[in-house]
């Protein structure tokens, strides 16, 4: 009955690494290695580890912070390279249209990172994950009309919403 007590006890402050795993939208695997090479500290229960939800939860944040930090960044190249270029230079020059796209696909990439609840309240973001994966995988199909549009019509409301994003966990963990 102790221990049962105690394992209740343990687990109201703690999360296990599955669960750990499903939050963070990675393996149980990557879990471990978080806890073996010291970026995510738990106790070892039996064969298990409990991880802090104090502990993860400043993980998973700092996390989400670095996600949405890449996307910003890229944002900020795109439109970078749009003070630069002019329309007809990007549509003549195929090295700028793979630079464009390049950063189009950083941003779906790290937007495909955020996890689900978060991507959930944007539905338009799927949007950019699947146009990241469908230039990686149909790169001879890339519309670049469609590329043109995405960074100068949509790049816009996506880096509003990051930065709301930003602000709310610059006030999370303050």
């Amino acid at each position: 009955m102790l221990s049962l007590l105690y394992n209740l006890t343990i687990m109201r402050d703690y999360i296990s690494t599955a669960e750990a795993a499903k939050k963070m939208k990675v393996s149980r695997v990557a879990v471990f290695n978080m806890i073996k090479d010291g970026r995510l500290s738990a106790k070892r229960i039996g064969r298990n580890y409990a991880i802090s939800k104090k502990e993860f939860n400043q993980t998973y944040l700092q996390n989400l912070q670095r996600s949405v930090d890449a996307v910003l960044k890229s944002i900020d190249i795109v439109e970078y390279y749009l003070g630069r270029f002019k329309k007809a230079e990007f549509f003549s020059t195929v090295a700028i249209q793979d630079a464009f796209i390049w950063r189009i696909q950083v941003v779906g990439w790290s937007l495909k990172k955020i996890p689900l609840p978060i991507k959930r309240q944007h539905a338009d973001w799927q949007e950019w994950i699947t146009a990241a994966n469908r230039y990686l995988r149909f790169y001879w199909k890339i519309n670049t009309h469609e590329i043109w549009k995405t960074a100068t019509k949509k790049i816009k409301p996506l880096k509003k919403q990051l930065l709301q994003i930003k602000k709310d966990l610059e006030k999370d963990q303050t």
